[in-house]
C-alpha cells in the first residue's frame, strides 16, 4: 500500500532495519520531535531556502579523551569520551545527525541533547551485559563488515561535499571522525548482540495480522497542500463521497469495483482494497477498526489523518514476531529497548543541567 494509513513514525534512536549500516544510520535523537523536520506539508518553503543556505560548520568529532565520569547506571559508568565517540560514530552514520548537532538551535541544547544520547549509551551497555558472549558472532561480524566494506566502494560516501573527495573505503571515510577502524568494527558487534537480545525478548509475544480490504477517500487538511497524487477535496466534500460508498455497499454493491471507482490509495484501490500485515501497523483508529469489526461485514465509516475509511475484515489471526515484517518488528524492538531504558538502567547523569534562558 503505497498511501495510506501506515502509521507515520518520527526518527528515533532505535530504529532497525535488514542492513547494519542503513540501521545504525537511523539511530538518533529523542529529544526533538523528529530529527529532519516534520509536517512536511507545511514547510516546504523552508526547505527550499534552507537548501540554498550553507551547511553549518559541522562540531564533530568531539573529543574522545576525557575520563571523567558523566554518568553512572546499573552495572556501570560512562565516561564523557565514551559519550563523545558515541556521538561520533552517530555523525559518521548519518550526515543530518552531524548537521542537526552542529545547527544553532542544538548548540543552544547541547547539554539537553546528550542527556538524551547518554540515556540510549547507557541502555546499550546494560543490555550488552545480557547479551550473548561477542565471540558467538566471530562469522557474523566479519560478514557484515565485509558487506560495510563494499558497500563503501561501490556507493563511496555522500559525506564528502564541495572540493572534498569521495572516500574510496571505509579506512579513508572514517579518517579523522572521532573513532577507530576498531572501534566502529566494535559498534557494529554491538548492533548484531542488542538486536539479537531484543529479538529474544520478543519471541513470545504475539500480534494481529490482518487482511483488510478498504477504501479511502482522502481529504486535505486545513492550511495544507495535498499530498502526491492526491485530489484536493475539504473534509465535508469527502465526507458526502464515503457516505455515497457507505450506501452503495449497503445495498450490495460490489467492494472491489467501488475500490477501484472511489479510493484514493493508489497502492490498493486495483487489487479491491486490499492491504495486509500487522494490524498495529496502520494509524490507531485504523489499527483499532481492523482488530475489532466482525469478519467480513461492511464497517461503518473511520476517520483518520488521512480521510474516510470503509473496511472489510477478511482474516484476522494471532502470528508470532518472528513472521512479522522488518519494519514492525523494528518498531517492536524499539518499544523493547525503551521499556529497558526506563525500568531497568536506573541512569545517573553527573552531565551539567540546561540553564533556562534568560529573558
Amino acid at each position: 500500500m503505497n498511501q495510506c494509513p501506515k502509521r507515520k513514525e518520527p526518527l528515533k534512536m532505535w530504529q532497525w532495519n535488514k542492513r547494519v549500516v542503513t540501521g545504525l544510520a537511523a539511530v538518533f535523537l529523542g529529544i526533538t520531535m523528529v530529527l529532519t523536520g516534520c509536517n512536511t506539508a507545511k514547510t516546504e518553503d523552508k526547505d527550499k531556502k534552507e537548501k540554498t543556505q550553507a551547511a553549518p560548520k559541522s562540531i564533530l568529532p568531539l573529543d574522545t579523551s576525557s575520563k571523567k565520569v558523566i554518568g553512572e547506571y546499573q552495572n556501570g559508568k560512562v565516561t564523557e569520551g565514551e559519550l563523545h565517540r558515541f556521538l561520533n560514530l552517530m555523525g559518521f552514520l548519518d550526515p543530518q545527525i552531524d548537521m542537526f548537532l552542529s545547527s544553532p538551535q542544538a548548540k543552544e541544547q547541547l547539554n539537553g541533547l546528550k542527556e538524551d544520547a547518554l540515556k540510549q549509551y547507557t541502555t546499550r551497555q546494560y543490555i550488552l551485559s545480557k547479551a550473548k558472549p561477542a565471540d558467538q558472532y566471530n562469522k557474523k561480524i566479519e560478514d557484515e563488515m565485509k558487506k560495510i566494506e563494499d558497500m563503501m566502494k561501490q556507493n563511496p560516501t555522500p559525506q564528502a561535499t564541495g572540493n572534498e573527495k569521495a572516500p574510496k573505503n571505509l579506512d579513508e571515510a572514517i579518517k579523522g571522525k572521532g573513532f577507530t577502524k576498531d572501534e566502529f568494527r566494535a559498534f557494529v558487534l554491538d548492533d548484531l548482540r542488542i538486536a539479537d537480545y531484543l529479538d529474544e525478548q520478543l519471541k513470545k509475544q504475539e500480534y494481529d495480522h490482518v487482511k483488510v480490504n478498504h477504501i479511502l477517500v482522502s481529504f486535505t487538511q486545513k492550511d495544507a497542500q495535498p499530498m502526491p497524487g492526491q485530489p484536493n477535496r475539504s473534509e465535508a466534500d469527502a465526507k458526502k463521497r464515503i457516505e455515497e460508498v457507505k450506501k452503495k455497499l449497503d445495498q450490495g454493491g460490489d467492494f472491489a469495483k467501488l475500490a477501484k471507482e472511489y479510493s484514493d490509495d493508489p497502492g490498493s484501490k486495483d487489487k479491491a482494497g486490499l492491504v495486509e500485515g500487522p494490524a498495529d501497523q496502520f494509524v490507531p483508529e485504523f489499527a483499532k477498526a481492523a482488530k475489532t469489526i466482525p469478519l467480513n461485514q461492511i464497517s461503518d465509516i473511520v476517520k483518520t489523518e488521512y480521510g474516510f475509511h470503509i473496511l472489510k475484515v477478511t482474516e484476522r489471526k494471532k502470528q508470532t514476531m518472528d513472521k512479522a515484517p522488518d519494519q514492525f518488528k523494528g518498531q517492536q524492538r524499539q518499544k523493547v529497548f525503551t521499556e529497558i531504558m526506563d525500568k531497568e538502567v536506573k541512569l545517573k547523569s553527573l552531565l551539567p543541567k540546561e540553564q533556562p534562558a534568560k529573558k
